[in-house]
């Protein structure tokens, strides 16, 4: 049962960066989110930005169906999607402060995981009964 709520939680916060892209390329516009970096940014790297949050949906859905397949490969996905996605939130962190904390409860799920607090595939208790 973690490894859906796990998985689940991971892609889910993956697709919720498709809301930064979309943003970002101009595809979309959300009433209720600030659109706009806190430094100005010329529209070359707006375009680029919204790769780097394309990048970070990729790695999290990754991350979400590999746990959910048992592959122990899905910490190193989530981890560097934890990074990438820290990195696409920089100059948006007011409007996207929610995923900063989605990207805290990512990391306690690694280090639960690495502890064997969580049974989860990569963990020191997975696979023991």
């Amino acid at each position: 049962m973690q490894r859906y709520v796990v998985g689940f939680f991971l892609s889910f916060h993956g697709v919720i960066h498709w809301l930064g892209a979309s943003l970002a390329w101009g595809l979309a516009e959300y009433e209720r989110l600030d659109n706009d970096p806190w430094f100005d940014m010329p529209s070359w790297l707006v375009d680029l930005w919204g790769g780097v949050w394309l990048a970070a949906l990729l790695l999290f859905a990754a991350a979400g169906v590999a746990v959910v397949l048992g592959r122990v490969w899905w910490r190193q996905a989530a981890l560097v999607g934890v990074v990438v996605s820290t990195i696409a939130i920089i100059p948006y962190v007011s409007g996207a402060s929610l995923g900063l904390a989605a990207n805290v409860i990512v990391v306690a799920i690694l280090i639960a995981t690495a502890r064997g607090t969580l049974d989860l595939p990569g963990s020191p208790e997975a696979g023991r009964a």
